[in-house]
């Protein structure tokens, strides 16, 4: 059986922008998968940023527990106020994914990426 956290559409599509306009890379959906074959399926993950696996984004409308799960399994997660991410603003994302910080490849990471590089085992 899968458990659902739908993300807002309006946040969602502010998310795409992002990626299209930051090159991020993201999956929607995302099912994370346990160990014990429970599987739970989440609105959004961005790649290389929040932790090695990626930050699992949700709204704070979502259910109570949704942030419990991904922490147990190396994710990253965080619960966004979609009055303030259901519109696309550069400045504003841009500021989210720095405070997250980023992950990825130090050959991937984008141009505007001023923030502290957390890559682990990876060539700098």
């Amino acid at each position: 059986m899968s458990d659902t956290n739908e993300i807002d559409n309006n946040v969602l599509k502010a998310w795409r922008m992002a990626s299209a306009d930051l090159g991020l890379s993201i999956q929607s959906p995302f099912t994370l998968t346990m160990p014990t074959g429970k599987q739970i399926t989440y609105g959004l993950l961005i790649k290389d940023f929040g932790s090695d696996l990626g930050i699992i984004i949700y709204t704070t409308f979502d259910r109570d527990d949704v942030d419990d799960e991904p922490w147990k399994y190396g994710y990253y997660s965080s619960a966004l106020n979609p009055e303030h991410y259901s519109k696309y603003d550069r400045k504003y994302f841009i500021e989210a994914l720095t405070d997250w910080g980023y992950f990825g490849d130090i050959k991937s990471k984008p141009d505007w990426y001023k923030g502290h590089l957390n890559s682990q085992n990876k060539e700098f």
